[in-house]
């Protein structure tokens, strides 16, 4: 088995989910929902983790690891329609959401 060189590339959004919608924002983003079996069709994609947030009630994280930009890039040209078409069919699930890290977490 050969360990990776580099970090994993994340993308760490926090979304605070509409009132009432707290069941299907869970199963949509959680790591059996949709968008994990969209970004599952993409060589490069290491997986996705759903966690409370920290820093805000009732709000949570995705946390989307890739093995590299590149393959995060790649993913998003040859999936764009069905990236944008999923993202719309999400509006309705939350009130907000922020993107807080799309890079390479700092090492040492």
């Amino acid at each position: 088995m050969t360990l990776p060189t580099e970090p994993p590339f994340l993308r760490i959004w926090e979304f605070i989910p509409a009132p009432r919608q707290e069941v299907a924002f869970a199963r949509i983003y959680g790591s059996d929902g949709e968008w994990v079996r969209l970004f599952g069709r993409a060589l490069g994609y290491l997986g996705t983790d759903l966690v409370p947030s920290p820093d805000v009630p009732g709000a949570w994280r995705t946390i989307d690891r890739w093995e590299s930009e590149a393959a995060w890039i790649v993913f998003r040209q040859k999936h764009a329609a069905a990236y944008e078409a999923l993202d719309r069919e999400c509006e309705g699930l939350t009130m907000s959401e922020r993107l807080i890290i799309s890079g390479a977490p700092a090492v040492g």
